[in-house]
């Protein structure tokens, strides 16, 4: 399973419940209700200090007469509490809860005289074990209009989040939460009550999440700014998280990570473990989001710091990803084996699967199919038990994968056909192209071309739906294969052609080191199709050009390779660009990268119009920016273009700008089926084929092999084994080294005569 499929576990959307979840991981909690206290007696102006354990119910009694007003106040420290009061028949009549520090109240206007019982607990979904709270009834009155407008301010919150879990509830549902809270808020606003608002606001914010993620992001942004204004630090810190939420939601990356950063301030200021707990972990997994796993894994061990590791099990399992990343496996193991224990320990069945996946994923990246098949089948037993499709069907997807690199490919076919069904049903269509797509692989492999081509091409007809760029590239290189093996040359031809189009235009997306050398390898492939294309139509027709256009595609790639090796040597092509310009670029391109993945999960999940519109907008928002600043760039510093976004040259330019009548230019090009070299002059160019790339590379690595021999030094060998294997070395030597010259140079030998020679 990709680190991707991991997250659907371990990031809850909703804000207030991400926060108790994640206190439970940190904590290594379990969840259960018992334990009932005696009945004790709450009088006007007395304060009741008290322990709470999750679990507990504690039970207070209070005389009321007809139509009197009390106001509860709550001050809770480690653990959201909440408070129920009763009437003598056992009707509830009113309830309220906080959040996880800090002052709230209740109120409650009694209709008839006689004893209520208050009854406090830890809130719903609370994850803390244990913590403090103080309560007191800090007014007992008869009630004033004011009053009861307070107490129906607060039933009518109270009605709305009866209604259900904003996450997983429906849009005419969350419209009714809407109408609730926006009348509590109307009353609060007409009481100038600034608590009532600032808590009403924020509870709006969090259903606007799943309506209109612009309208929470100015619910969360108004509940701020009443927070500082009344100088509220814990309610600043809980707001702060919030809109941070909401910027990451909305693509704004900048701006998420500077909320994120002040609420973390916050946190620490306050002394609130766990809120910098949840600072730390959001940090880092905004990062992760990112691609920026060294970063992110900064924050990690910040958090690991602060956290004690034999029950921080969800930052065990955020590390394990954070070193898949980087390439690390075998300490992304060590995390993820000390995670599994407590995930089995805590009875988390969905934690434990996504962790057994990564195992799978990191024993992928050493090279050991056999564990990797162990791990993922113990992951798809539990997700299956827990009937969690999108983890049964990434998982067969996962197990398919493996299957179809050692050659079963009916088995693969097996497990891909059933991921494919689960996806259907669910349905998700991006998981569902992807698995069309692994799904004609296999039938391609197997010589099935016309089978591989029509899934081919539905996968594409998804994909281009949720304008998923980089697999409809992908998937346009594989229906430009099959094509090819059908003879179909010119379709193939315009299907790679559009592929290296959108390849070369996602290149502006990547920003990291690591992620540009990935990213470069994958393109290789895309011009080596292209180059040995084009080179069968020059076969076909010898005079029409094609192998001019197949050396230009190669310098193409070169120009390309370029940027890549500028920015391995740190050869900086923003010298003398303002810091303020090179920091806007790069924050662009992480937003305009996370915003398309963005776009694509929403074009694939139940979404309205207007939601995918303003995503799209969002975007060519983006787009806009990123020319500007380009542009900006450019006219600081006019190399950068040169530099950044290089053209290569073509045939007659190379001819004419490199090459003399002495000189002969040797440009080569490796393919995995078959490798060519260009031999051009200044009047011609022939191009000559060579052996597949595999064969040319072992043999030069064999020669630098034997050439190196002498700087080299075994473990634990003798001086005289080193003797006796540079001995062998040397006399191996001419004879490799004469078979790869034969190998590259022969081919062209009758053309090199005695010119200078330019490879």
């Amino acid at each position: 399973m990709s680190s991707k499929d991991g997250d659907r576990y371990i990031r809850p959307r909703t804000p207030g419940v991400f926060r108790a979840i994640l206190f439970a991981i940190f904590l290594g909690l379990s969840f259960d209700a018992s334990g009932q206290s005696a009945i004790d007696t709450l009088g006007p102006g007395k304060a009741v200090e008290r322990d709470l354990t999750k679990g507990e119910t504690h039970s207070y009694r209070t005389r009321l007469d007809a139509g009197e007003y009390l106001r509860a106040v709550v001050n809770q420290e480690g653990i959201a509490v909440a408070v129920r009061i009763y009437g003598a028949d056992g009707r509830k009549l009113a309830e309220g809860s906080g959040t996880f520090n800090g002052e709230w109240r209740i109120f409650f206007v009694s209709e008839v005289s006689g004893e209520y019982r208050l009854e406090v607990r830890a809130a719903n979904g609370n994850a803390e074990a244990h913590g403090r709270y103080e309560i007191k009834i800090a007014e007992l009155r008869p009630a004033t209009d004011e009053d009861r407008s307070r107490y129906s301010a607060q039933e009518l919150s109270a009605e709305a989040s009866q209604l259900g879990d904003p996450e997983n509830t429906t849009t005419p549902t969350r419209r009714q939460m809407i109408e609730k809270y926006q009348a509590a808020l109307a009353i609060w606003r007409k009481l100038n009550d600034r608590k009532g608002e600032l808590d009403t606001l924020f509870r709006i914010g969090l259903v606007n999440n799943y309506l209109a993620r612009p309208q929470a992001l100015e619910n969360f942004t108004q509940a701020l700014a009443l927070a500082r204004a009344i100088g509220d630090r814990w309610g600043e810190e809980l707001k702060l998280e919030n809109l941070a939420e909401a910027l990451g939601g909305m693509g704004e990356i900048l701006e998420s990570l500077e909320a994120y950063e002040q609420s973390l301030a916050i946190a620490r200021e306050l002394k609130d473990h766990g809120g910098e707990l949840l600072g730390l972990y959001n940090i880092a997994n905004t990062y992760l989001s990112l691609g920026e796993a060294q970063q992110a894994l900064d924050y990690n061990y910040q958090l690991l710091a602060v956290t004690r590791p034999s029950r921080s099990n969800l930052l065990l399992h955020s590390l394990c990803k954070n070193h898949l990343l980087l390439g690390e496996p075998q300490s992304a193991l060590d995390y993820c084996q000390q995670a599994l224990s407590i995930w089995r320990a805590m009875d988390r069945p969905l934690f434990e699967a996504a962790t057994l996946s990564y195992i799978g994923n990191a024993y992928s990246l050493l090279g050991e199919p056999r564990k990797e098949l162990e791990y993922y089948n113990q992951a798809l037993k539990i997700f299956r038990e827990v009937e969690e499709l999108h983890g049964e069907g990434s998982m067969l997807n996962s197990i398919g994968r493996v299957y179809h690199a050692q050659g079963e490919q009916q088995k693969a076919l097996e497990c891909f056909e059933q991921a494919l069904a689960l996806f259907h049903k669910i349905p998700n269509i991006q998981a569902e192209s992807i698995t069309q797509r692994l799904i004609g692989e296999v039938y391609w492999s197997m010589g099935d071309s016309k089978k591989a081509l029509d899934c081919f091409n539905q996968a594409l007809s998804q994909l281009r739906s949720l304008k998923d760029r980089s697999n409809e590239a992908a998937t346009l290189l594989d229906i430009a294969r099959a094509e090819r093996d059908l003879g179909q040359l010119e379709l193939a031809r315009t299907d790679v052609e559009t592929a290296l189009s959108i390849v070369e235009s996602l290149s502006t997306k990547v920003t990291s080191l690591d992620l540009r050398a990935s990213y470069l390898a994958t393109k290789r492939e895309y011009y080596e199709f292209y180059i040995d294309l084009l080179m069968r139509f020059d076969a076909r027709q010898p005079d029409a050009g094609y192998a001019a256009q197949a050396f230009q595609t190669s310098e193409r790639a070169r120009a390309r390779s370029l940027v890549e090796s500028l920015a391995e040597a740190r050869i900086d092509s923003h010298y003398g660009v303002a810091n303020t310009l090179i920091a806007r670029e790069r924050t662009l391109k992480q937003q305009l990268s996370f915003n398309g993945d963005r776009l694509t999960q929403l074009l694939g999940s139940q979404h309205t119009p207007e939601e995918a519109a303003s995503a799209q907008q969002a975007i060519d928002a983006l787009l806009r920016s990123y020319a500007a600043v380009e542009a900006d760039i450019r006219i600081e510093n006019p190399r950068y273009a040169s530099l950044a976004q290089p053209e290569a040259l073509n045939l007659r330019e190379v001819q004419t700008k490199l090459l003399d009548q002495d000189t002969l230019l040797l440009e080569y090009s490796l393919g995995e089926a078959r490798s060519f070299v260009w031999a051009a002059t200044p009047t011609s160019i022939k191009t000559f084929e060579l052996p597949k790339r595999s064969v040319i590379e072992a043999s030069a690595r064999r020669v630098y092999e034997l050439l190196t021999a002498r700087s080299r030094s075994a473990p634990n060998e003798r001086p005289e084994q080193k003797q006796k294997r540079v001995a062998l070395a040397d006399e191996e030597y001419p004879r490799a080294a004469a078979e790869l010259s034969r190998m590259l140079l022969g081919p062209v030998a009758s053309q090199l005569g005695s010119k200078r020679l330019l490879i």
